[in-house]
């Protein structure tokens, strides 16, 4: 990650999702929804800076939505928004799988079945996390979902969490950028979910079981029917020029 000027990226995502925040305190009721719809629109804006540090990278900018596209528009979603990092040059893809909570004064309560909505799929699981938006003070905390699920009792339907000494957003994407949080495609991660969120969102049947076979096991390829395992998924690619 040291060919990218990752304080350039940080310094534009930040002080962009800020206004967008103040935007939807003022705009109240808040709701998740709503702040979900600021936060896309930030993450999914076409940018054309150099954001290489030695070398000239430049981004481009995929955004695929998956909004009730199932039997019934009857599905589950296993996260939120799905957010990918991909260097080619690199051989380096990552991805987060974001589902986005409401607190206050960094209070908020989770239930079970949304958490294990995303563990149904250990790859999913590890690269899973719980974004919060705090409709008092304006601060976002991220957590892992492994490190979540570990707290709720067992039997236990739902928990309030107190977020305040989870990660903010700007240490989080740190640590999550340099692979200190989260799975990634390293030899020693579990398997890549990258083709799967393609095969999902873009419905691609020319990908068939032959090609995810390469990838998964197929004893262990199975989601329950109409569950997704995300909402919205957006897609950074770093091209070196």
């Amino acid at each position: 990650m040291n060919n990218l000027n990752v304080d350039q990226i940080l310094a534009v995502l930040l002080k962009e999702i800020q206004n967008e925040t103040r935007k939807w305190l003022i705009g109240r009721p808040c709701s998740e929804e709503a702040f979900l719809n600021r936060l896309t629109e930030v993450l999914a804006k076409r940018r054309k800076c150099d954001v290489g540090t030695t070398e000239v990278y430049k981004v481009e900018v995929e955004q695929h939505i998956l909004h009730r596209k199932g039997k019934n528009q009857t599905d589950k979603y296993g996260s939120d928004l799905a957010v990918t990092i991909s260097i080619p040059d690199l051989k380096f893809s990552k991805t987060a799988l974001l589902q986005l909570k409401k607190s206050e004064n960094y209070k908020t309560q989770l239930l079970r079945d949304q958490i294990q909505q995303a563990s149904q799929f250990e790859p999913i699981k590890q690269r899973s996390f719980v974004m919060t938006i705090d409709e008092v003070r304006g601060g976002i905390k991220v957590n892992s979902i492994t490190s979540i699920e570990k707290d709720i009792p067992v039997g236990q339907a739902s928990k309030t969490f107190e977020c305040e000494e989870w990660d903010a957003l700007s240490e989080w994407i740190i640590k999550w950028m340099s692979c200190k949080v989260g799975a990634g495609n390293a030899s020693s991660d579990p398997m890549p979910i990258e083709r799967l969120l393609k095969k999902q969102i873009i419905n691609d049947d020319n990908m068939g079981q032959l090609e995810l076979d390469d990838i998964y096991d197929s004893n262990e390829f199975e989601l329950p029917e109409n569950f997704f395992m995300t909402k919205t998924w957006i897609k950074y690619t770093f091209k070196k020029e």
